[in-house]
């Protein structure tokens, strides 16, 4: 069969372009985003297409949604098709179902939900004779409709990664001071998160006298130790916080504090008035900062009841606060570390025999303090040429940085979302990735 060609195959970017713009398309290539609404306008037709490739199947893992209910019954009456996934269910065998209803539809393999939610959904793990229902959906699933090709068994002369991690060490003082604030936060916890920070909070401790107790004619610190820096380790698998009690033992400080004041001053003591104002200025004063500092949590945390110290919290609310505060260091620790993968880049960019990097990101933020502090740039001229694949980035220009990258030798750098690109993107032109 010969290749196809160009004029063959049609790319859609918009809704609004014709399905089959020459007499000669045979391929029509469009977004999940963009099929639901060809099929509903009645563009797309059940029977029309006699084969279809599903790329990242795994889209329609909720039969439930718009997408999955005007797409499987197009996939239903295709002769032939064919689902790839590198991850088939993301996480339940119930997100299988709307694939192997299309794959499994002809034969009759995969036709009867009931009995397959019944079977591998809502059954329990140990089955009759040993084994586990899993196991028997995977042995199913592989005599059926399943074909798995490892990287492995394709690709054998690929060399194995090289992995390096790079420990970043805290330096600015203020963004110090936020860590921190964030994990002595955490160390109050009273549950397994609390004691994990606490657990960490005596590694660095250890690891920090051990440093000190290096030999000090030597002036030789410890191996990935500085002993005469004051520094915060990002390691963040514990970050958690009970921000309500921080709030409250930060205002009964206060309380304390100032009520101090009061007592040991016999002028304040002699003028009342004068002294409720004095209190209620500074205790005003002191909260509103305080809450400043931590509304990012605050907000979220509903107290029940407090009463002598002790609260009832809503677990809700509260497990928002964690996800929140979370949420807060993670973005840390993406701001502590521009400054290096800054000084790294510019390091590779000043070597021109070291190719093609790839730059993932998760904070829109950090891939803008990225690109400005290596001074990246798409003007003429420019030897500091990049690609940029985020949230924002629509599916035709998607294509575009795409194809730049993997052609222009001048285009060196991808500043890459994760989210946005973690699938269904191809820079193989690069053989490193940050």
């Amino acid at each position: 069969m010969p290749l196809l060609r160009k004029s063959q195959v049609n790319v859609l970017t918009s809704s609004k372009d014709p399905l089959f713009p020459t007499a000669d398309t045979l391929v029509v290539i469009c977004s999940y985003g963009l099929a639901p609404n060809l099929i509903e306008s009645g563009k797309i037709k059940k029977g029309m297409f006699k084969c279809a490739i599903v790329d990242e199947s795994h889209m329609l893992k909720n039969k439930s949604t718009k997408r999955s209910r005007t797409i499987v019954p197009i996939l239903m009456k295709t002769t032939r098709c064919i689902m790839l996934s590198g991850t088939p269910a993301l996480s339940r065998p119930m997100e299988l179902w709307p694939q192997l209803s299309v794959l499994g539809y002809e034969r009759g393999w995969w036709s009867d939900e009931s009995d397959f939610i019944k079977k591998y959904v809502n059954r329990e793990e140990e089955i009759e004779g040993g084994g586990s229902a899993l196991a028997e959906l995977h042995t199913l699933l592989t005599s059926t409709v399943m074909i798995r090709r490892m990287k492995v068994d394709m690709l054998k002369n690929l060399p194995k990664k090289e992995r390096h991690n790079a420990r970043i060490r805290v330096t600015d003082e203020a963004l110090k001071d936020e860590f921190d604030r964030s994990m002595a936060i955490l160390r109050e916890g009273r549950g397994a998160l609390g004691k994990l920070a606490r657990e960490h909070k005596k590694e660095c401790d250890e690891r920090k006298e051990a440093a000190a107790a290096v030999d000090a004619n030597s002036n030789a610190p410890a191996v990935g130790e500085d002993p005469n820096a004051s520094f915060q380790t990002i390691d963040i698998e514990v970050v958690r916080a009970e921000a309500e009690n921080a709030r409250l033992t930060n205002v009964r400080n206060i309380q304390q504090h100032l009520l101090s004041q009061f007592q040991n001053d016999p002028f304040l003591r002699s003028q009342p008035q004068l002294f409720q104002n004095f209190f209620q200025q500074h205790y005003e004063q002191e909260v509103a900062r305080f809450n400043q500092e931590h509304e990012h949590f605050l907000s979220t945390v509903k107290v029940g009841s407090i009463h002598n110290n002790c609260r009832i919290v809503d677990k809700a609310a509260e497990e928002e606060a964690r996800k929140t505060i979370l949420n807060h260091l993670y973005s840390l620790t993406g701001k502590a570390k521009v400054g290096h993968v800054v000084k790294m880049l510019n390091a590779w960019l000043d070597d021109p025999t070291r190719g093609k990097l790839c730059i993932f990101a998760h904070h829109i933020n950090v891939l803008d303090e990225i690109t400005k502090g290596a001074g990246l740039s798409n003007a003429a001229g420019s030897l500091r040429k990049y690609i940029r694949i985020d949230g924002k980035t629509n599916p035709k220009a998607r294509q575009e940085q795409m194809m730049v990258f993997q052609s222009d030798p001048t285009v060196r750098i991808a500043i890459l979302g994760i989210t946005a690109a973690g699938v269904a993107i191809t820079l193989t032109a690069a053989s490193t990735v940050w």
